[in-house]
Parts: C-alpha cells; structure tokens; sequence
C-alpha cells in the first residue's frame, strides 16, 4: 500500500507541476504593441492624409480586431485598406464611438520586419486633434507554438498621434526624387514642430522622370507561396495553399501543377488549390506566372506529404464518414 500511495503521490506531483508549467506558457503570451503613424505630422485643414497600423517584426502575430478611434468633427474617414498578410472581413467607419472597425482573418505571421497591413485616409477638419488604435481581441502564437487567443478587453495598444495644422512653414532642404526633405512651422496649439518630408518619388512619363530624368525600371511580377500552417496531411484531411502575387498581372497569367496527381485530390480555384490527402507519399506543388508569350516570369515550389497508410485511411474513412475531416485554410 504504501508503495502505491508513493507511486499516486509523485503523479499527482508531475501534473501539478505540469498544470503550472503551461500556466507560465500561457501567461508569457504578449500581444506585441500595434502601432499608428501618420504620413505626416500635420496638415492644413481640408488636407488629406494616411494613417498607417503596424505591428513591429517578430510579433508572432496571426490575426486581430481592433478599432481606430478618431473624432468625427475633426476628421472626415475617406477610405482604408488592408495590405500583405491580413484579408479585410468587416469595416465599419459609422459606429457611435466613430471607430473603424476592423477584422483581420486568414493571416500569416509577422517575419523579421514590421508590416503595416492596415491604412485609412482622412481629410483633416480641425488642428491638433488626435486619433488612436484600440485593440480587442488578437491571435498570438505561445512558446510552443500554438495559436492562443487574447482578449485585450479594449486596452489600448496605440500611443495617440496628433496631427498639427502648419503656419508659417519653412522650407529649411527641399525633398527630391529620392531624398527626403526638412521643413519646420508653427501650431496654433503653441508647438514648434520640425518635419522631415518624404522623398516625392519618381513620376515617369514615357519612359523616364519628368523631375529627373531617371528611366523607368522594368516592371517586376512575382509570386510566392503563403506558409501553410502544416504541410504533412494526414488523410482525408486537406489544405489550401494561397499563391501571393506581387506586381502587375496585365498580359500574364499563373498556373498551378503538382509532381504527383495520386497523392492528393486537387481543385483548383484562381490563386489557391486545395488538396485533399489520399495517397501516401510526396507531392511538389509548383505555381508559375507565365508571360504573354509563354516564358516564365516567376516561380515558386512547395513539398506536402501525404500520411496515408493503412491505418490513416482507416481514420480518415470514418472521420470523412462523420465529418469530422478538415480543410485547413492556412
């Protein structure tokens, strides 16, 4: 007996010590700061400007939803848009708060730079007014690397940025094609504000910059394939891979193709292909962009492995038969 006490003893030791082990995993999960800025520091009033949200590198960021706070007698909402890694779910500029509300969805993680992945234009109505990002709820990867959701229950995440109006401005270097400038003025709320301007960027006409000559680059399209979140499949289980195009698509076209057609069921849709796991062994998905004239522009590869022997598709017949298979859709 007391043998079997000792043995109860240390398990219930060992998940204890577990239990508090993946408190502490949990507990270190931080939702990294989200940042607002705008593209400049102030603007006359019926100015328009874009402020941008970003959210620094390394974030280990997946998706969140959050309000951009702002007046509506100090700034008209014109328009936003989500970039890069977010798809734009819902977006709301008329809720009694006067927030845009956005959701972030199907995203991908944060690498080692910052992404802004949302901008809003507002047409400036009143100086000195400030605006500021609430975040509510956000998907962060742990230490382990599993997904956790957060709920911030409305903290603010986002120091508030004030756009002064400019008096008096003064040229100190004016900005070029590729240099930025330096100019300072006076706020009526009192400030001395010292700017540096951005750099106004080639303008090309026929070919060349109508500023400074420079020749237009050749245009650049590529592609690339968004990381699944897996990429061995057990079967009856698929995923669906998203080919990212960056660059113009006028006159190309992309084109999905596999090494192998047997270990997976394939659909095809636009720049994603979902496959479904049915055969065991490897498959090389490869999309191309192809040019007018049939030559490659761009390419990118990616290897799935189909874990489906015998005992997997035993699985994977009663999991389709109940339902219970999945279709990742990252």
């Amino acid at each position: 007996m007391k043998k079997i006490s000792k043995f109860i003893s240390v398990i219930l030791a060992l998940v204890l010590t577990l239990s508090v082990f993946a408190l502490n995993v949990s507990a270190a999960v931080v939702v990294p700061e989200i940042k607002i800025e705008p593209n400049r520091a102030a603007a006359h009033i019926g100015d328009v400007i874009t402020v941008s949200v970003t959210a620094p590198a390394n974030s280990k960021l997946c998706s969140l939803n959050f309000d951009l706070i702002y007046d509506e007698s100090d700034f008209e909402f014109i328009e936003a848009v989500a970039h890069n890694v977010f798809e734009l779910e819902a977006l709301n500029p008329t809720l009694s708060n006067h927030a845009i509300r956005y959701v972030g969805v199907a995203s991908d993680y944060i690498g080692n730079e910052a992404v802004t992945f949302f901008t809003a234009k507002f047409r400036v109505l009143d100086n000195c007014r400030d605006m500021y990002v609430v975040v509510n709820e956000a998907h962060v990867i742990d230490a382990s690397g599993k997904q956790v959701n957060v709920t911030m229950d409305a903290n603010i995440l986002s120091n508030p940025v004030v756009i002064h109006q400019a008096e008096n401005e003064n040229v100190i270097v004016a900005p070029t094609c590729l240099e930025t400038g330096f100019k300072t003025y006076n706020c009526p709320c009192g400030k001395f504000v010292e700017e540096v301007t951005p750099a106004k960027g080639h303008t090309y006409v026929g070919g060349a910059c109508v500023d400074c000559g420079a020749g237009a680059p050749a245009e650049i399209t590529t592609v690339y394939i968004q990381e699944p979140s897996a990429t061995t499949i057990r079967s009856e289980d698929g995923i669906i891979l998203h080919a990212i195009v960056q660059g113009n698509m006028t006159g190309k076209t992309l084109s999905w193709s596999a090494s192998d057609d047997k270990c997976f069921d394939i659909d095809i849709s636009g720049n994603d292909i979902t496959i479904i796991s049915k055969k065991k062994g490897t498959t090389t998905f490869t999309v191309s962009i192809y040019d007018a004239d049939g030559q490659v522009v761009s390419r990118a590869s990616i290897e799935m492995e189909s874990k489906a022997g015998f005992f997997d598709r035993i699985g994977g017949f009663f999991r389709k038969l109940f339902g219970t298979n999945v279709i990742y859709t990252n």
